[in-house]
């Protein structure tokens, strides 16, 4: 679970995994437990596009699916992450690494659950009309994952938008809009490999593929953007989804 503020002006954003019953994202912030926020796939068995109802969710691929933000959000914002505090009215004992957080780096919008990272940067670009912005996820994600989790180090990105971008490595190699000018277009997946120390101490390369299948924006009221976004993340090296 991931509640994100940035101020001057506000944003305040939430990421949910699954819903049963819908309830506004205010009172989901607010409330002791989560209501889940759709009928999306099954919580077991490995993620793949066909396990997905037809009628509740379109292509995964579909920039649509995007939260349109304020457009004064466009550009690079610093932001500072502090942890509230976590619940779990079930227990414990249900908490396992399948759980989205439970693992680092098994919820990629919130990698460490409790830490207090230092300030980072996000950014958002301006939509083509020019009157919204879009999360630019290549460029959020690797710095996200950094922050809450200084032991990893990210090797590479690639999005899925429109058209499949080739990927960009932490080098350099691969990220210039010459060689790779759909890097940074809208995308509801991106696909990230980092090297980071493992349970048992060496470090190992591993690989996450992230998808957005889920939106629901609240809208603006005042300096106060809400909106919330489900993700189903497959954790390649582990053989599990999170």
């Amino acid at each position: 679970i991931d509640g994100t503020v940035a101020t001057a002006p506000l944003l305040v954003s939430t990421t949910r995994q699954q819903s049963k019953k819908t309830a506004t994202v205010q009172e989901q912030m607010k409330s002791e437990t989560i209501a889940w926020a759709f009928d999306g796939p099954p919580a077991s068995g490995q993620y793949q596009y066909a396990s997905f109802p037809k009628s509740g969710l379109r292509d995964p691929l579909v920039a649509s699916r995007l939260v349109r933000y304020p457009s004064w959000l466009s550009g690079t914002w610093k932001v500072e992450s502090k942890f509230s505090g976590a619940k779990f009215p079930l227990g414990r004992k249900y908490l396992d690494l399948r759980v989205a957080g439970a693992g680092l780096a098994t919820c990629l919008s919130l990698p460490n659950v409790g830490y207090n990272p230092a300030p980072y940067t996000q950014r958002y670009l301006s939509t083509s009309d020019g009157k919204g912005a879009y999360a630019d996820s290549v460029y959020n994600a690797p710095r996200t994952l950094e922050a809450f989790w200084p032991a990893a180090k990210v090797d590479s990105v690639q999005s899925f938008g429109k058209s499949v971008s080739a990927v960009c490595f932490s080098s350099g190699e691969g990220c210039t809009n010459e060689v790779n000018p759909s890097l940074h277009d809208p995308s509801a997946r991106i696909a990230l490999t980092y090297s980071a120390p493992t349970r048992r101490g060496p470090v190992v390369q591993q690989s996450m593929d992230v998808t957005l299948v889920d939106t629901k924006c609240e809208g603006e009221t005042g300096s106060v953007f809400t909106a919330a976004q489900t993700f189903v993340q497959l954790n390649v090296q582990q053989d599990f989804q999170t």
